[in-house]
């Protein structure tokens, strides 16, 4: 497994030199781990290398690193599993900030699939589907708000991204029907013969 550690963009005028150094701590030699919910250093011997490039090495040297602490150490070839695991690894938001060693940015997390009806139109919109569904949404949030006066596409988008399908059902007066909405949250899901029941309830109805 090779993982870079650091890196620096230098400018060079002709014939000139500079010396570029990096500092490699503890937590450079520890994988996380999820049960302890802790680093844990890995003794082992490393390359630490330089390159100019993922293929091209400059230099390489091994060193041995030993830790006081007595964990197993996997093979090499084991140490991927403890960012892969098969089947798949649930962090919760603490732990995944104590991994990558930074508080998580809010704005930026969102639900995966699958989604439901009462989740926010802003998660649907990391589908292509629920984008154009935001898009249309928002264009019509758009209108009535200009003819109330307040004339603010950002406020659309605010009102929208953080409705609810359900709620789009309810204030569309009856021009989306339940089943509909189901539909397309069945699409955004990947659930296409679920999706096309729906449609097809909605259109007997």
């Amino acid at each position: 497994i090779c993982e870079l550690r650091g890196f620096k963009k230098i400018s060079l005028e002709p014939n000139e030199e500079k010396t570029v150094s990096f500092d490699l701590g503890s937590l450079d030699f520890s994988i996380y781990h999820p049960d302890l919910k802790k680093w844990i250093g890995i003794s082992g011997i490393y390359d630490i290398a330089i390159q100019k490039n993922a293929e091209d090495i400059c230099l390489s040297r091994p060193i041995q690193i030993q830790f006081s602490e007595d964990y197993p150490t996997p093979e090499k070839n084991q140490l991927a599993l403890s960012y892969t695991v098969s089947g798949g690894l649930t962090f919760s938001d603490q732990d995944f900030s104590t991994l990558i060693d930074r508080p998580l940015n809010q704005e930026h997390i969102h639900r995966a699939r699958p989604y439901h009806l009462d989740d926010e139109i802003n998660d649907l919109a990391h589908t292509l589907l629920g984008r154009l569904l935001k898009k249309i949404a928002v264009r019509i949030a758009w209108k009535t708000l200009k003819r109330s006066g307040t004339a603010s596409r950002k406020a659309a988008e605010k009102s929208v991204g953080e409705s609810t399908p359900r709620s789009l059902v309810l204030f569309s007066g009856g021009k989306i029907k339940l089943s509909m909405m189901e539909g397309i949250i069945h699409l955004c899901n990947r659930h296409f013969r679920q999706a096309f029941k729906q449609f097809f309830k909605g259109g007997k109805s």
